[in-house]
């Protein structure tokens, strides 16, 4: 049955695929805590490996939960302009960018 919640069945959206997907070990260690230095990135490392460059399931799942998809930064542009100390969370913003 169709679900009210996908406009397609489930099975166009995740189509079978005999190639299993790849986490690299340094991901998984990362996600565990074990990867200290790669660990600061873990929200788009699991989108990355949840959609794996779906962008088209990625929107319908956000249009399901109400939610918009924006960029990195559309993001901090939002926050920078919401903030009470811009220039403090600019200097915070660059030194984590420098971390990557």
């Amino acid at each position: 049955p169709q679900s009210p919640y996908y406009p397609r069945s489930l099975s166009t959206l995740f189509p079978q695929s005999s190639t299993p997907p790849n986490f690299p070990s340094s991901s998984v260690a990362a996600f565990t805590g074990l990867h200290e230095y790669n660990s600061h990135d873990l929200p788009n490392m699991i989108m990355q490996m949840v959609y794996r460059n779906m962008e088209g399931q990625l929107n319908v799942d956000a249009s399901v939960l109400g939610l918009r998809v924006i960029s990195h930064s559309e993001s901090l542009s939002t926050a920078i302009s919401n903030s009470s100390n811009p220039e403090l969370l600019m200097s915070n913003i660059e030194k984590l960018e420098g971390m990557k």
